[in-house]
């Protein structure tokens, strides 16, 4: 008796694995670029690390007070993290063996070309591999993923990460009809690429554009960024 129910369950954990990135999302985590010894994009009087922080920090309230999702932040205040602890960080949050979540990693932009502004959304390379278990994998993922093929993980994530990127995008679309819209792109972006969780990374916009650097220094704008996140996020859960 004991044999033949742990195999009912073992056949049923291996269905669930089997659709991993189908299971209702439970937390997100938010990833404020840069921090610390690190500034990021410099604009006039205004630093990437301090924008990026003051998104994540309203958009977990958002979240918080909104939504029954579960906000991870990977730092919480000025402090430097590196990409491989992000990803370290990202990849250890566990959201339960009936749920997945996001990572949603956010920046704004800086270039020399004063004149360069607007959004985008960046998303993984769809032709690199995740590493979805190596050595430093905690027991929990081990389980998760591997009653799934690598193969088959690689393309399920890839797809929603690409379904999570055009909610997001549609959304700041609408929010930002003024604003130029820069689309959706795939970047080789470390985090992106070693992330398990599907993700995205948020160029939010330029900060070296002499109106958009204007307008991260208002409390209105970091709320319409982070907002403008948060229902990309319930459309793509909807």
């Amino acid at each position: 008796m004991k044999k033949l129910l742990f195999i009912m369950i073992f056949a049923l954990l291996g269905s669930l694995y089997a659709t991993v990135y189908s299971l209702p999302v439970s937390t997100i985590v938010i990833d404020a670029g840069h921090g610390g010894i690190d500034p990021g994009a410099v604009g006039k009087n205004i630093l990437e690390k301090d924008v990026t922080l003051a998104i994540a920090k309203r958009l977990e309230s958002i979240i918080e007070s909104e939504s029954e999702f579960t906000p991870y932040l990977t730092r919480a205040n000025d402090t430097y993290i590196s990409l491989e602890d992000r990803v370290a960080i990202s990849n250890s949050v566990f959201p339960g063996y009936d749920s997945s979540a996001l990572c949603i990693s956010i920046h704004v932009n800086g270039v020399k070309d004063e004149s360069v502004q607007g959004y985008e959304i960046l998303v993984r390379e769809s032709k690199r591999a995740v590493p979805f278990i190596t050595l430093d994998t905690p027991s929990w993922a081990i389980s998760y993923f591997a009653h799934t093929s690598f193969s088959t993980l690689q393309r399920m994530v890839n797809q929603a990460s690409y379904a999570l990127s055009h909610a997001v995008h549609s959304s700041f679309s609408s929010t930002f009809p003024d604003r130029v819209d820069r689309g959706v792109k795939e970047q080789n972006v470390y985090v992106l690429q070693n992330s398990v969780w599907p993700s995205i990374v948020v160029e939010a916009g330029f900060i070296t554009h002499k109106e958009e650097s204007s307008l991260m220094s208002e409390d209105s704008w970091i709320d319409s960024v982070a907002r403008s996140i948060f229902e990309g996020i319930i459309s793509y859960t909807s």
